[in-house]
């Protein structure tokens, strides 16, 4: 809770507080656009933002590649650590994939609108336009998620979509 002490009282704001589902919401919104996009000629980009409240990458790395684990002994010592492939864009299948990427935009607010990420699916082997390989690119790689730093930054900025001017 914040106080803040005016001339003519004290003002005081609550804080927010509930539980951030945007990890298990993430294959449901996948599901949900699955029927409109399943024969589409060309590569499917799946727009996703997250949890008003968040903006956390991991809940993406997650959903999307899959989890770390560390695997400790009786007296805290670690005896193993690796990543558990289990996401929507590691998964091992023979037919080609829905989607081709997913364009994460990991918080929108009035000013303040970063750079959208792309995630890549593993199993998509074709190309995508120049303009989203320019942003942040996250992939998965069979020790974990690879990150491939954004080539330009403050698109969106550049595009006049946000104005940080007051």
């Amino acid at each position: 809770m914040t106080i803040f002490q005016g001339p003519t009282g004290v003002i005081t704001r609550g804080v927010a507080s509930s539980w951030d589902d945007t990890e298990y919401r993430i294959p449901q919104a996948f599901r949900g656009k699955k029927k409109q996009v399943r024969k589409a000629s060309l590569p499917v980009v799946l727009a996703l933002t997250t949890w008003s409240m968040g903006d956390d990458l991991g809940d993406f790395d997650r959903a999307l590649f899959g989890k770390t684990y560390e695997r400790v002994g009786f007296f805290g010592e670690t005896l193993e650590t690796g990543f558990t492939a289990d996401g929507l864009f590691s998964k091992k299948r023979a037919e080609p994939p829905t989607y081709a990427a997913a364009l994460v935009f990991p918080r929108i607010a009035f000013r303040d609108v970063p750079d959208p990420i792309l995630y890549l699916n593993s199993r998509f082997d074709g190309s995508l336009p120049k303009a989203l390989t320019e942003l942040q690119v996250r992939m998965y790689q069979e020790e974990g998620v690879g990150i491939r730093q954004a080539r330009s930054e403050r698109i969106l900025e550049r595009m006049q979509f946000v104005s940080s001017d007051v």
